[in-house]
């Protein structure tokens, strides 16, 4: 799912389980009008879709990307992406995750999947090592290259928002916003039960994109997350 917002010829890149749905919902209420790209027909962009709802930028038609001026997305971090995206796969039936998890870029290896946390993340780590900065830079770029205008962070998920929003040019009532914005971090985390060694070892195997995108906060956050 991706939102194109034709007023200001800017788009949002849905990364999976970064917030994507919860953003179209704050789009509504504050009131800006946009596009949807979905994998039904009928919500696609309208002669420029792309084959999938969770397609990077690139895979749009050129005479699109032509228009563009701003496009940004969210990414979360690593420990909460995995813990978010094992939830996930523990929520849904096997067919769905089979039929619309594999589809390109996303791509999670389900032979690795356990339905005990622990042992998925070492599965990963074994077999899909730096997974999650894999799946950023699909999005984001390599490290050097920058495919997005702006890639924000759900952790600071208003301040994130109005840097975009007064970048693009968004009239938008702030106050709603913020209250949005908490009520979303609020309710945001995915709790499980990490085993320390585990959590280490994905810091330090996702650390090229930590110090990307976390590097202002790392040492002080991942302190924090290794002692939960």
């Amino acid at each position: 799912m991706s939102l194109y917002f034709p007023e200001h010829d800017a788009i949002f890149i849905h990364i999976p389980r970064t917030g994507g749905t919860w953003f179209k919902e704050t789009c509504k209420k504050l009131g800006f009008k946009y596009a949807l790209n979905s994998h039904t027909t009928s919500q696609r962009l309208s002669g420029y879709h792309s084959r999938f709802k969770h397609s990077p930028l690139c895979q749009y038609k050129p005479e699109f990307l032509a228009k563009i001026r701003f496009s940004f997305t969210f990414i979360r971090h690593p420990l909460d992406y995995y813990a978010s995206v094992w939830k996930w796969m523990m929520s849904e039936p096997l067919e769905y995750l089979e039929k619309w998890g594999r589809a390109f870029p996303w791509n999670i290896p389900f032979n690795q999947f356990d339905r005990r946390f622990n042992f998925w993340v070492n599965n990963m780590l074994d077999h899909e090592p730096c997974w999650v900065t894999r799946l950023y830079e699909t999005y984001c770029g390599p490290r050097g290259l920058k495919y997005l205008s702006h890639v924000g962070k759900t952790e600071d998920l208003f301040h994130s928002l109005s840097t975009i929003f007064k970048k693009v040019g968004f009239d938008h009532d702030r106050s709603l916003l913020r209250d949005l914005c908490e009520h979303k971090v609020n309710d945001r985390k995915a709790n499980v039960d990490w085993d320390r060694g585990l959590k280490r070892a994905v810091l330090n195997a996702e650390r090229v994109i930590i110090q990307r995108y976390y590097a202002s906060t790392k040492e002080k956050d991942d302190r924090r997350r290794v002692r939960r």
